[in-house]
């Protein structure tokens, strides 16, 4: 068992040294546990120290590793913040005021439904609502659905306002939009994926 590689594309680095290789791997075992995947390489030390090769819009992109290492620290810097908004007085607040408001209703899928149509959570189901509630109280989920970009639903849903974190939030906002902006391409397109 282990996995079979097929190489799709091969060209030139952009220094000359060495090349760039897109190849598909795939699963070589009788049963289907995951679909297979594109990868791509640099092999060249000195193109690997100055690109990253990625797919974006379906097709394979040489980018500058110095602009990836740049969208990274983006989205490190905006999770920290987002950290610390969570950390402030106003964000516990909200939190507290959230889990009161909770509390008061009449049933957990009233619960559900109060945070679902606010835009507070989307991902549960009330099913997994139910169940987290049972075991854990609203505080579980409120901390795992809750997170700073989520705080004007909340404030919103018990009359409150976000005046003491606007400044971070639209921050937040900010280097989420720069870190999650589109890759900008070395040259044309390497390769077109398809399969």
């Amino acid at each position: 068992m282990g996995t079979d590689r097929t190489e799709y594309h091969r060209e030139a680095c952009p220094c000359g040294g060495g090349h760039l290789v897109i190849e598909w791997h795939e699963p070589d075992h009788s049963y289907q546990t995951s679909s297979g995947n594109w990868a791509y390489f640099i092999k060249c030390e000195t193109c690997d120290r100055a690109y990253v090769l990625t797919s974006q819009d379906g097709s394979v992109i040489l980018v500058r590793r110095a602009d990836v290492e740049q969208r990274r620290a983006l989205e490190r810097e905006g999770r920290d913040l987002c950290e610390k908004i969570m950390r402030s007085p106003h964000a516990r607040l909200l939190r507290q005021e959230l889990e009161k408001l909770l509390d008061e209703q009449r049933s957990m899928a009233a619960a559900h439904r109060v945070l679902t149509e606010s835009g507070v959570i989307y991902a549960y189901s009330i099913a997994r609502f139910r169940d987290r509630v049972r075991h854990d109280g609203y505080g579980c989920v409120v901390d795992d659905e809750l997170w700073a970009e989520k705080l004007p639903c909340v404030a919103a849903l018990i009359g409150r306002d976000t005046a003491p974190i606007d400044v971070d939030l639209r921050r937040v906002k900010e280097l989420r939009n720069a870190a999650n902006a589109p890759d900008v391409p070395v040259g044309e397109p390497i390769f077109q994926l398809r399969r």
